[in-house]
């Protein structure tokens, strides 16, 4: 569960402007009461991930199965590998911007429930 509490210490570190170690204290602070829901948040986040892999290697290695075979009669396996890595990337940046957005509304939700934290709070941080 440490990981849940210290889940928006990025954006408490960035918005705060305070250290590291402030801003996993704050974190730990802000994330109080909160934990099981944004557990809940990161395992459905994690069962999509799963499942989109799921369905990226079977698309890939669908695919591959059907490209014309090497000399010892099996699909090519480094054809599958390359176009796996072509659609796992995309899929980790998405995964990666969508982490770091899910992060930010959290905090910011986080903040409005125990701070009253406004729009123009939010505003004047990128001041």
């Amino acid at each position: 569960m440490a990981f849940v509490r210290f889940f928006v210490s990025t954006c408490v570190c960035v918005a705060e402007k305070l250290g590291p170690i402030v801003s996993l204290q704050r974190s730990f602070h802000l994330t109080r009461g909160s934990a099981w829901r944004i557990f809940g948040l990161l395992a459905i986040v994690v069962a999509a991930v799963v499942l989109l892999a799921l369905i990226a290697v079977a698309v890939v290695f669908g695919v591959a199965g059907s490209l014309p075979a090497v000399s010892d009669g099996s699909p090519s396996v480094s054809v599958a590998v390359v176009l796996l890595f072509l659609v796992a990337l995309p899929l980790q940046f998405l995964l990666n911007a969508f982490v770091v957005v899910l992060a930010t509304t959290t905090y910011i939700d986080l903040r409005r429930a125990s701070e009253g934290f406004t729009p123009d709070d939010i505003a004047r941080i990128f001041e």
